[in-house]
């Protein structure tokens, strides 16, 4: 991308510092979007668990051009990480477009995406890669809120293409179309195979299920993690916002088979 920075931070006095090899397992992906000081605790978390599990894992993480916070983000993980790969946008590329960014710096063999607003705590990260295990699985962790009440344990699709979060076990019910792309663990391979996020969802919404039928399609499969909670704040900017109901529209329209067999509501 002309005009984009990259670096890898390295500050003297870090809150969060990663010392992946030179061949990582796991590369760490983060798009941030005038996120501000929530980056930082979410990599001072990410950090722990990555030296409690032992995992050797690299962090990437995209910043895109805000228009009134511009790249402070990017500024706040320079002086506060060491070790972050850091991609400096001078234009928003979305969440899609951030992540093909990301993963284009990226080198290990399983691709972790992961929103700055969720938190990741050690035996997580491992267990999530020990359910990818070298087969075709996305795997997905159940999402609880910050009080501890559940969020999803993946998504299941309407007919008119709107997702509506699973929230119990029942096994006739457990059978997910997606899960929230806030938190994926898949093998690296799978998404370049399938060219990624389609540009078609810029700058954001409905890439991460649109990816997951094709996935599904393509003959992999989205795995629920249950027994790995991860709380979700939901804290992501809403500055420049998509119309989500022109996303679903897309979406409806090109997989439309698809939901036909989708119950109503």
């Amino acid at each position: 991308m002309i005009g984009a920075r990259v670096e890898t931070t390295s500050s003297p006095l870090p809150v969060a510092s990663f010392l992946a090899g030179a061949d990582p397992r796991i590369s760490i992906v983060l798009v941030t979007f005038g996120t501000g000081t929530l980056i930082v605790s979410c990599l001072e978390r990410l950090a722990a668990a990555v030296a409690s599990d032992g995992l050797d894992a690299e962090v990437v993480v995209v910043d895109n051009w805000h228009p009134r916070r511009r790249n402070a983000t990017a500024d706040l993980v320079t002086i506060t990480t060491s070790g972050v790969r850091l991609v400096i946008s001078p234009d928003n590329l979305g969440f899609g477009g951030g992540v093909a960014r990301g993963v284009a710096e990226a080198s290990g063999d399983l691709l972790c995406l992961l929103n700055p607003d969720v938190e990741v705590v050690p035996g997580q990260l491992r267990a999530l890669a020990g359910r990818v295990a070298g087969a075709r699985h996305l795997v997905v962790p159940a999402f609880v809120r910050p009080d501890g009440s559940l969020l999803e344990r993946g998504a299941r699709l309407l007919r008119n293409g709107e997702t509506r979060f699973i929230t119990g076990l029942d096994d006739r019910h457990h059978r997910p179309d997606d899960g929230s792309a806030a938190c994926w663990m898949l093998p690296r391979a799978e998404f370049d195979r399938l060219g990624g996020f389609d540009e078609a969802f810029h700058p954001a919404y409905y890439e991460d299920v649109d990816f997951a039928l094709r996935f599904v399609a393509d003959g992999g499969e989205i795995v629920i993690a249950d027994d790995v909670e991860m709380v979700h704040h939901h804290q992501g900017s809403t500055a420049e916002a998509p119309d989500v109901e022109c996303q679903r529209r897309i979406f409806a329209e090109r997989w439309a088979d698809v939901l036909a067999a989708r119950p109503p509501a």
